[in-house]
């Protein structure tokens, strides 16, 4: 039993003792007398504040410890992100090289399908906010656009704007495993089952090392083909097939598959450095806090030893009083 709880217990102010008059303990000799004093409250625990903030901050400093983890997790990928989205940076523009002297930029009257790029994980900073409100900040210009989405979590921004409506589908790849082409094609498959005439994909990439940014590529399909602006950049080229439609329909069916193919690695490149630093900052931040409560720990103990002190050299002083 501590000091303080066996100076309570000699006053009848245990923890389960109940309050009652002052004068029970302190009354005069004589019969009858008025009592001195009324007590009328009891004395509370006072480590329960210290309990909180021990327990608050053994949980940030836990969560420290897993987003540290996340953080060497990010920046070990890193580099493997970067190399895939440069390796299929060389296929992709090889192949759109025909129409890189075009202005492909959408033209009244034409019908534009817009994929958005988003990543299916999240805890990778503002990668997915700052495209999806980007483009529900369009929302007049995208009235008339066919919407299909790329990933889990541009599906919520999407569902509660007024766009809703133009989202056609959306594609979740599997997270088992690294993408491959073959699930790429699958979705241009069926992306190209819809009626428009150019395809506009907004995701995110790196301007350099260290500076992600949104883009927006436009990609050609089969009925751009056949305007005079397109065969006029096809002139140079010599087309070998038996039939020259049909090396043109697979070609484009080809070309939009690479685009994706090409749009996903860069986005997920942006994906992983975004989560590294992000989760960085957030081990930064619970360390800082971890040092606030500390701090606020220590008061606190101070302020419980110097009520105890104070209440061991009141009591003690009443005992003399009441012995004298």
């Amino acid at each position: 039993m501590s000091l303080v709880g066996g100076f309570n217990s000699i006053l009848g102010l245990g923890r389960n003792a109940t309050s009652r008059p002052l004068a029970s303990t302190c009354s005069s000799s004589k019969t009858g007398a008025t009592p001195v004093s009324q007590f009328t409250q009891t004395r509370g625990y006072p480590g329960g504040r210290l309990k909180i903030l021990k327990r608050r901050k053994k949980t940030v400093l836990t969560i420290g410890k897993l987003t540290k983890t996340m953080s060497v997790v990010a920046a070990s990928k890193m580099a493997t992100a970067a190399q895939k989205a440069d390796s299929v940076s060389s296929f992709f523009t090889s192949m759109i090289k025909p129409f890189s002297t075009l202005s492909l930029q959408p033209k009244e009257g034409q019908k534009v399908l817009t994929l958005v790029m988003c990543t299916d994980k999240g805890l990778c900073g503002s990668t997915n906010n700052n495209l999806t409100r980007s483009l529900i900040k369009e929302k007049d210009n995208l009235a008339s656009n066919i919407i299909v989405i790329w990933g889990d979590k541009g599906c919520g921004a999407f569902e509660r704007s007024v766009l809703n409506k133009n989202v056609l589908f959306s594609a979740h790849p599997s997270q088992r495993t690294t993408l491959d082409f073959i699930e790429v094609a699958s979705v241009s498959e069926r992306i190209l089952q819809q009626d428009f005439d150019l395809l506009r994909i907004v995701f995110n990439r790196m301007l350099r090392p260290g500076v992600p940014i949104i883009d927006n590529l436009y990609v050609p399909t089969f009925k751009y083909f056949a305007s005079d602006e397109a065969r006029t950049a096809l002139l140079p080229y010599e087309l070998e097939a038996t039939a020259g439609e049909e090396l043109l329909r697979n070609y484009s069916e080809f070309l939009v598959s690479a685009a994706l193919n090409y749009s996903y690695f860069q986005n997920h490149n942006v994906e992983v450095y975004n989560r590294q630093l992000s989760m960085d900052n957030a081990s930064k931040n619970a360390k800082e806090i971890g040092k606030g409560l500390s701090l606020k720990i220590n008061r606190e103990r101070q302020a419980i030893i110097t009520t105890e002190l104070g209440e061991i050299t009141s009591g003690a002083a009443a005992v003399d009083a009441m012995r004298g």
